[in-house]
């Protein structure tokens, strides 16, 4: 579900900052959730785990070719997306400060290391 959560962070970002219903709704995070749901999908109807390592191909294949994308897939990501979203925007709200602090050094930085974040941003690990 984290990768789920993860892809859902932009839409929930620009929810909160532009209001529902204006998220910008990338192909990337739509056909990495759907991926995700495929494989959800072969897993529960083969009982056996399916392999992490055709998600760059399937998220590939339905950023590219969304009308590929079978209507079942379909329906399991959007149970998927609405079974993570409220814990993806209550993680961000409860660490927005965190979330805006990265997004400064983001303006700042080419590039932000570990090292840099832990020396800007007061967050406890495991939080």
């Amino acid at each position: 579900m984290a990768m789920i959560r993860t892809s859902l962070a932009g839409q929930a970002v620009e929810e909160r900052l532009y209001g529902p219903g204006r998220h910008s709704g990338t192909r990337d995070d739509q056909a990495v959730i759907q991926a995700f749901a495929r494989l959800y999908k072969a897993a529960r109807k083969s009982g056996r785990i399916a392999r992490a390592t055709h998600i760059p191909r399937l998220t590939a294949l339905y950023r590219e070719q969304p009308d590929r994308v079978p209507l079942e897939v379909k329906r399991i990501a959007d149970e998927l997306v609405n079974k993570a979203m409220p814990e993806t925007v209550r993680v961000l709200n409860e660490r927005w400060s965190e979330v805006e602090a990265v997004a400064s050094l983001l303006l700042k930085h080419t590039v932000v290391t570990p090292e840099l974040l832990s020396s800007r941003i007061p967050c406890g690990r495991g939080k």
